[in-house]
């Protein structure tokens, strides 16, 4: 079966972010602290594996990177509650309309089926 669309922007949507994270992660440990750099490297490394997993349409690579947004998701929530007060809303709305539409679009019965061989 051929890659859907939004398959391919989910896959270079977690590159890109994979990337990202890598860096700050690195960042952060000559910075900061090594723990929370590599904390960093962990999530960033994840993200690429499931984009490339997803490129592949690999199974785990689905379900990995549902679980990536959603727990993207549940610490984007943590952090709005915890600094609401500092936090402007559209920072934290997108990111979490992101993480939701893209949970929602890879539990769609026919992008399921896509990552089924």
């Amino acid at each position: 079966m051929q890659r859907p669309g939004g398959v391919t922007a989910v896959s270079i949507l977690l590159w890109i972010v994979g990337v990202l994270n890598v860096l700050t992660g690195f960042g952060v440990m000559s910075d900061l602290s090594t723990g929370l750099g590599l904390l960093q490297l962990a999530i960033g490394a994840a993200a690429i594996l499931c984009g490339i997993g997803c490129w592949q349409l690999k199974s785990w690579a689905r379900l990995g990177t549902i679980g990536l947004m959603a727990l993207n998701a549940l610490s984007i929530l943590v952090i709005w509650v915890q600094y609401s007060d500092r936090i402007i809303v559209s920072r934290i709305l997108f990111p979490l309309i992101i993480n939701g539409l893209v949970i929602f679009y890879l539990m769609q019965p026919q992008v399921k089926g896509a990552f089924k061989r």
